[in-house]
């Protein structure tokens, strides 16, 4: 879990922050409005984006085989 990188984006004025607990192998997400912008009985949400090399990087690399047909992408 050291690793890890947690990414989080609440949805409401406030703060989102998370601890690791790699006893537990738990990740525990914390969020608090900020009481200026609070509206009562309202539920918040936070998203979150999980980042973590892979386990198998050896194995699989970032690289295709020699003459490996790729997709293009269009850029605007």
């Amino acid at each position: 879990m050291k690793d890890i990188s947690v990414y989080l984006t609440p949805d409401f004025a406030g703060q989102a922050w998370y601890t690791l607990e790699p006893a537990k192998k738990e990740i525990v997400i914390y969020a608090i409005p900020n009481d200026k912008f609070q509206i009562p009985n309202t539920s918040y949400e936070v998203s979150y984006h999980l980042v973590a090399p892979r386990y198998d990087s050896e194995k699989w690399t970032n690289y295709a085989p020699a003459g490996e047909q790729g997709t293009a992408l269009p850029v605007r």
